[in-house]
C-alpha cells in the first residue's frame, strides 16, 4: 500500500509542476552567474588593460561551486522559494489525499477495513518517502550541476565566515539542512492532515503549510512591535530561522543550535496532541 501510494504521489501533475517550478529561479541565476562569470574569464585571458586584474583574479579563482552551492542554500531569498512553492505543491497535492479519500467514499472502506493506526502510518509514511524523493532530488541536481558548471578548486572563498571552510565540512552542512528540511514537510504533513478531519474546506486544508510557513513570521513581528522580547522569543518557531540556523550560526549570534532543537520539538508536540485527537476522531466515526 506504501509504495502503490507512493507511485501514485509521483505520477501527480501538481506535483511533476512543481519540482520543475523549483529549478526556475535557479535556472535563472545559475544562467546570470555562469554568463557573467565567463566574461571574467575572458577578460583575464585578455590581460585588459581597464579591468582591474586583481579583482578579477579574485573571482575567477576564488570561487567555484562550493562558492555558489554554499551561497544559494544559506540564502533567505533564494532557497525560501523553494520552501513555499514546495509547501503550496504539497498542501494542494498528497496532503490532501485523506481529505479526499473520506469524501469520495473510499475512507469508509479504509478506516473500516484496515487497522486505523496502520491505515494513517501507512499513508504517512508514504507521504514521508515522496518528500524525501523530493527533496532530495533538488539538492542533487543543484549541487551537482553547480560542481560541472564551477569546478572546485583549493582556493574556495566562501561567503559564510568559516575558520576551516572544507569540502567534507561544507557537504555535511548541506546534508544536514536537507534532512532539516525534510523533517519540517513531514511535520506539515501529519499536522494538515490531521486538521483536515475537523476542517471540511478543500482551500483552507490547501494552505495550511503555508499558514505554518507565514503565520509564526506574522506573529513575530506583531508582538515585537509591543514586547522586542516576547517577538524573540517566537522568532525561533518561524521556519526561515529554522532551516538556515545550520548556516547562520556562523554569521549571526543570536543563533545556536538550540534554535532548530527548540522548533522541532514545539512543532512535533503541535503534530502529536493532533494526530491523537485525530486518532480518537478516527475511532468514534469510522469504527
Amino acid at each position: 500500500m506504501i509504495f502503490q501510494e507512493l507511485k501514485r504521489y509521483l505520477k501527480m501533475k501538481l506535483s511533476i509542476i512543481g519540482f520543475v517550478l523549483c529549478f526556475v529561479p535557479v535556472l535563472i541565476s545559475v544562467l546570470g552567474t555562469y554568463m557573467e562569470y565567463s566574461e571574467f574569464k575572458s577578460e583575464l585571458a585578455l590581460n585588459s588593460s581597464d579591468v582591474n586584474m586583481d579583482v578579477t583574479r579574485k573571482i575567477v579563482y576564488g570561487t567555484d561551486g562550493l562558492t555558489y552551492i554554499m551561497s544559494y542554500f544559506s540564502s533567505s531569498d533564494m532557497f525560501m522559494i523553494f520552501i513555499i512553492i514546495s509547501l503550496f505543491v504539497f498542501g494542494a497535492g498528497i496532503f490532501l489525499t485523506g481529505y479526499k479519500n473520506r469524501n469520495n467514499g473510499f475512507g469508509n472502506m479504509i478506516y473500516t477495513r484496515v487497522d486505523t493506526f496502520k491505515g494513517n502510518v501507512s499513508m504517512i509514511a508514504s507521504q514521508f518517502m515522496y518528500i524525501f524523493l523530493f527533496v532530495f532530488a533538488y539538492y542533487f541536481i543543484i549541487v551537482t550541476t553547480l560542481i560541472i558548471l564551477f569546478p572546485i578548486t583549493s582556493h574556495t572563498n566562501l561567503t559564510i565566515p568559516m575558520d576551516n571552510p572544507t569540502i567534507f565540512l561544507c557537504l555535511s552542512l548541506l546534508i544536514i539542512q536537507m534532512f532539516m528540511v525534510i523533517l519540517f514537510f513531514w511535520i506539515c504533513a501529519i499536522i494538515t492532515n490531521a486538521l483536515s478531519f475537523f476542517i471540511n474546506n478543500i482551500f483552507v486544508i490547501a494552505i495550511i503549510p503555508l499558514l505554518v510557513e507565514f503565520l509564526p513570521l506574522v506573529l513575530c513581528s506583531v508582538l515585537s512591535d509591543f514586547n522586542r522580547q516576547a517577538g524573540h522569543y517566537v522568532s525561533g518557531l518561524i521556519p526561515d530561522v529554522y532551516l538556515l540556523a545550520v548556516f547562520d550560526k556562523y554569521s549571526m549570534d543570536n543563533v545556536t543550535l538550540l534554535t532548530p532543537v527548540i522548533f522541532i520539538v514545539f512543532y512535533s508536540v503541535v503534530a502529536g496532541v493532533l494526530a491523537v485527537l485525530c486518532y480518537k476522531k478516527i475511532k468514534k466515526e469510522y469504527i
